[in-house]
């Protein structure tokens, strides 16, 4: 559409006359285009870095064939997402980056499993076949908690759940298809081998010209790797188990620090991150009535502030235009597309479009603190507010929306100005609207005690008054396909000032005629421009944004609900109070993933349940998921981020990524038991077995979402925070996996002897 209508443009520009020209502003298809293009070179980086991980630790081919199943399975997410109504845009792109490295973990699980059989000297179908087979059931419900973790975004409510709604449903989309391409598609590949072959014989030369000197990187990886394991890894852990309770204390200890980071404000918690858009956008409000040359004079003061602030930054190659109205507030999407709400002389907005955040030398943040700074004190304006978020993702609400109710508008009106008072002395917060506009002049006309003997009602008087001056309609005829109403009404001269409101004459209803001036009293007042309610209640929102360098309301919030809403309710009697808009969004949000999030779990804990034949050893697998959390905190603190409603989606979503790192332990322990291993042998087998591939799904899952993680743009600054919780999540439990889950294995078999009375087992005297 963009380009049909920018072809257009230039054919069209070049029929009109020289002095007028035509303008393409706000065009979102450049931001949805350089948007498609962060994401596709972000996918492209974190598949490259997937494959040399698998590289490294697995055979060229082996990597080859595991990183296969990456567009396989993306190609069966494109099949099912059509059925949940997505479609390819910035959100469902990334959901595809936040599976990359997760995609290949069975297929990483199934494929170690094979090449550790082929090393062993089995021929390649049968190794592909037993590996399938053995990793069956882990792979599948491992999968299937990932699943169960994701389900709950899928029932957020609100706006914020509907933008969100596209990352569950791609990414179970996608694990599911996996599942079929590990158990299906890559055992094939990896059982069919053949040495020869037209192809393979003639390209024989390229392939061991790639596959030597791979090979003798990866051998030395491998082979490094192997001593690790059985070395430094394998005496740690051995220490560990020895000192179990104490490694358990740690790990607690852990995670109550990073709940007192949260506590302590030092990672801050923030609904939505605010993202800056490219334009900064100035709303006025002048009185209602305000004649629009005193608006025109704001205008031209906060224009002539505007060049002295470009001149002071050097901005001129950074703005891409000016946009100026008056009549109207700020218009989402650009000109042509009005805002609702009210319209009048008194209102204005002066939109400046920046270019792109990577072609300029500075930020809208630092244009609009400089510009509100140069822009002098201007008396008679009702709000003034700078903007750089508005339509944006996280842009558009306030960070403090406080609802007030009450039955007599005088009080409201009290109340609201007390409150917006109150916030002006908050240093966090900045541009208060009290949400009651001066209003509309107006004559308020009281009955007498004579008018009302009379038999007139104030409802009476009101329509007379409405007919004369306004008109009541007296017919009502078609002509053609037109509908032509006729209206009757005073005569103009009789119609054209105030003094006539008092000499209108008005009809009693025993048919008599008297003066209005007779039965009726007058006094000027104003009329709110617009009336809010709720429940019954004349409300009014008072406002405010953060300040700039602030990046959480949270105090401001604390504060408002524990000292000043109380204090106002106690000075007016009757007034309710209430936060909406953001705070609203985000308890009800942050109250859906609650629930939803414990029914998670419970699915967790129930699929975990069935292969281990076991009540307590799914609560030894689920027992990671904090500590992933932990992961998650020290991320957004280490790259400088807030926590935000992007950030816990993430964490709910990791749960699912760290419980199959464990999952995969506790079934290899569980299978050498089966085996007549006791726990300490168990455990130590365990871990050393299965080391390589829970290090290589942690890995991949980490490399996939690196390039995200470090990305720069502005705009991708909106999906950081979940690739944040997840990456650093996932290698904060991998450490998890391979310490603290085998410690607590053993305190669990410490307690299971301590139920039936025998001794806890001891440490083997001999090297396990």
């Amino acid at each position: 559409v963009s380009d049909a209508l920018n072809a257009f443009r230039q054919e069209f520009e070049a029929s009109l006359p020289p002095t007028v020209q035509l303008t393409t502003w706000d065009d979102e298809s450049d931001l949805l285009r350089g948007r498609i293009d962060l994401l596709l070179r972000n996918a492209k980086l974190g598949l490259i870095l997937v494959m040399l991980v698998l590289a490294l630790f697995l055979d060229l081919s082996l990597a080859f064939w595991v990183a296969l199943g990456i567009p396989i399975s993306f190609m069966g997410a494109f099949i099912l997402g059509t059925s949940f109504g997505v479609s390819i845009n910035m959100i469902s792109l990334f959901a595809l980056i936040v599976t990359l490295g997760i995609v290949v973990d069975d297929a990483i699980v199934v494929g170690e499993a094979t090449w550790t059989r082929i090393k062993d000297g089995q021929d390649p179908q049968s190794a592909a076949i037993d590996a399938a087979k053995e990793m069956s059931v882990p792979v599948t419900f491992a999968v299937l908690t990932t699943i169960a973790a994701f389900a709950p975004l899928l029932f957020v409510p609100g706006s914020t759940g509907k933008l969100f709604f596209i990352i569950p449903a791609m990414v179970i989309s996608v694990l599911l298809f996996s599942l079929i391409e590990g158990f299906f598609i890559l055992p094939a590949h990896l059982g069919h081998r053949p040495e020869g072959g037209r192809i393979r014989r003639r390209f024989r030369w390229l392939f061991g010209f790639i596959k030597r000197p791979a090979d003798k990187v990866r051998n030395r990886v491998s082979g490094g790797l192997e001593k690790v394991i059985h070395g430094p890894y394998k005496r740690f852990l051995l220490k560990v188990l020895h000192y179990r309770y104490l490694t358990v204390g740690v790990a607690i200890a852990s995670f109550l620090m990073c709940m007192g980071l949260i506590k302590g404000g030092f990672v801050p918690f923030r609904f939505l991150p605010a993202i800056e858009s490219d334009n900064v956008v100035v709303v006025a409000e002048l009185p209602y009535g305000t004649p629009v040359e005193q608006t025109e004079e704001v205008l031209r003061t906060l224009e002539t502030s505007l060049n002295q602030t470009i001149e002071e930054m050097g901005a001129r190659e950074g703005i891409e235009g000016i946009f100026s109205r008056i009549g109207s507030g700020p218009e989402f999407g650009g000109p042509g597309i009005q805002a609702m709400g009210e319209k009048g002389g008194h209102l204005l907005a002066l939109d400046v479009g920046l270019v792109d955040s990577g072609l300029r030398s500075f930020s809208a943040t630092e244009l609009s603190d400089t510009w509100k700074l140069n822009t002098p004190e201007m008396p008679g304006l009702e709000f003034l507010a700078f903007r750089t978020s508005i339509g944006g993702p996280g842009g558009g609400s306030e960070a403090v929306d406080v609802l007030l109710k009450h039955p007599d508008t005088r009080v409201l009106e009290a109340a609201s100005k007390d409150l917006s008072e109150r916030l002006k002395l908050y240093e966090d917060l900045t541009d208060v609207d009290n949400g009651f506009a001066s209003g509309k002049p107006q004559l308020d006309f009281t009955l007498s005690e004579q008018g009302r003997d009379l038999g007139l009602t104030s409802q009476s008087v009101a329509i007379q008054m409405r007919d004369q001056f306004y008109g009541a309609e007296a017919l009502r005829e078609q002509v053609g396909r037109n509908e032509v109403k006729v209206m009757v009404r005073l005569p103009k001269a009789e119609r054209s000032s105030e003094r006539d409101l008092g000499l209108t004459r008005v009809v009693t209803p025993m048919g008599g005629y008297v003066a209005l001036e007779e039965v009726a009293s007058f006094e000027r007042n104003t009329a709110p421009n617009s009336i809010g309610r709720r429940d019954g209640f004349r409300v009014v929102n008072v406002k405010a944004g953060l300040a700039p360098g602030v990046v959480s309301s949270a105090g401001a919030l604390s504060q408002l609900r524990e000292t000043d809403l109380v204090e106002l309710r106690s000075k007016y009697p009757g007034l309710q109070t209430e936060f909406v808009g953001e705070q609203q969004e985000q308890n009800e949000s942050l109250g859906s993933l609650r629930k939803t999030g414990m029914l998670a779990m419970l699915a967790i804990y129930v699929l975990l349940a069935i292969p281990f034949r076991s009540y307590s050893q799914p609560i030894l697998i689920m027992s990671a998921i904090p500590f992933g959390f932990v992961g998650a905190v020290i991320g957004h603190l280490v790259m400088g981020f807030e926590l935000s409603f992007i950030s816990v989606m993430g964490i709910i979503a990791l749960s699912g990524v760290v419980v199959n790192d464990s999952l995969v332990l506790v079934d290899a322990a569980n299978r050498a038991r089966k085996k007549g291993a006791g726990p300490w042998e168990a455990i130590v087998f365990a871990g050393t077995r299965r080391f390589r591939p829970i290090l290589l799904t942690s890995l991949t899952t980490f490399f996939g979402l690196l390039p995200m993680i470090f990305e720069t743009s502005v705009q991708a600054r909106f999906l950081i925070p979940m690739a944040l919780s997840l990456g650093y999540g996932v290698l904060f439990a991998t450490v998890i996996a391979l310490l603290f889950v085998p410690a607590l294995y053993l305190i669990l078999e410490d307690c299971l002897d301590w139920v039936q009375g025998s001794t806890p087992k001891q440490a083997p005297t001999e090297s396990v």
